[in-house]
């Protein structure tokens, strides 16, 4: 589960498999900035699996947000990766 707190034009994420409600432990963290309807993700901390990015992704989009931007780093490689939806 993932918890989304908003801040001005930040939103705070923290989650993970057990995590149900704010004060849970959680497994994840991240920061969010909002730029009208794309967000851009940055301060990944933790264990991210592709269940909690499908329930991110899920949630943006209820959020009302169309695009959302990261950096993928591997192998020293720094890759911009931008999804839609």
């Amino acid at each position: 589960m993932i918890h989304i707190e908003q801040k001005a034009n930040v939103l705070v994420v923290r989650g993970g498999p057990d995590f149900k409600k704010f004060g849970d432990p959680y497994e994840f963290s991240m920061i969010i900035e909002v730029e009208g309807t794309h967000v851009e993700i940055s301060a990944l901390s933790g264990k991210f699996s592709t269940e909690s990015f499908s329930e991110l992704k899920k949630r943006l989009k209820e959020l009302g947000f169309k695009t959302a931007s990261w950096e993928r780093r591997k192998n020293d490689k720094i890759k911009k990766v931008t999804t839609e939806g």
